[in-house]
């Protein structure tokens, strides 16, 4: 299991807890090793847009230690957020763009 912190703006009221991905690495019969990793992210916009870049840092670099990534949790954020947009792919942030194929599960009642 690993820790991921991401960073934090303290001077951000919308971004005070510290927030982490989390990855674990699980051998499954079929596709062998994965990389699951689950994140819940803060309500602020700007600190999501912010940390969009180092989640696709921990996802490139579990792709190239060879591993498929599974990417999952409470991201706080529309379908037309800047956040799932750079993970989709379709905008670029900081000079990255994301290459995740997102599956979202609306109005999931628990």
């Amino acid at each position: 299991m690993n820790i991921i912190p991401l960073t934090r703006d303290y001077d951000d009221y919308g971004d005070e807890h510290q927030r982490v991905l989390l990855e674990a690495v699980v051998e499954t019969p079929q596709f062998g090793v994965v990389s699951v990793m689950c994140t819940h992210l803060t309500l602020s916009e700007s600190a999501r847009t912010r940390i969009a870049p180092e989640i696709a840092q921990a996802i490139e670099s579990a792709r190239n230690r060879g591993h498929p990534v599974i990417i999952m949790g409470d991201f706080n954020a529309e379908t037309n957020n800047a956040l799932l947009q750079f993970m989709q792919g379709e905008i670029s942030m900081y000079g990255m763009r994301g290459t995740i194929v997102l599956r979202s599960l609306n109005n999931v009642r628990h």
